[in-house]
């Protein structure tokens, strides 16, 4: 939907099955409040809405309430490859969620690199007491001791 106007999905993995959270389907049932037909967001006649109009109508007021700062709905799909990424989710699995033929796709919508703090944890975990071997990591407790 864009504009108002119903366009079919761009590729085929615009259809595709989702998996959520056990909890959306009751946030859903209580925003729907026991509506059962029809779109998730629309106008208050029933039909189209425009992203712009659902943007600045749901989406910012929302954000605003939140303290999030502003962005269109594709900043979201951004903001999800990151989240993913920082929470370990495998890469195949990001590229299935968000819809992208490739990996290689996904990996320009992650924003790690910008995060400091995250980057900061990562190299933690990696550190000096992460010791590599034949047999896998394990962590050393004792410091190295690197003369000889």
């Amino acid at each position: 939907m864009q504009r108002g106007k119903e366009y079919d999905v761009k590729t085929d993995n615009g259809y595709r099955i989702i998996d959520i959270d056990p909890s959306l389907p009751a946030v859903l049932r209580f925003y729907l409040a026991g509506r059962t037909t029809g779109r998730l967001f629309h106008a208050r006649n029933g039909s189209l809405i425009s992203d712009n109009n659902l943007r600045r109508r749901k989406l910012q007021p929302l954000l605003r309430k939140l303290g999030i700062p502003m962005g269109g709905f594709h900043a979201y799909r951004h903001s999800r490859v990151t989240q993913l990424r920082k929470r370990g989710t495998p890469g195949d699995l990001q590229k299935q969620w968000i819809g992208h033929s490739s990996l290689q796709t996904t990996n320009l919508y992650s924003h790690t690199d910008e995060e400091l703090e995250y980057r900061r944890q990562a190299a933690k975990k990696v550190g000096p007491k992460l010791v590599i071997g034949p047999n896998g990591p394990k962590l050393c407790v004792e410091p190295l001791s690197l003369s000889a």
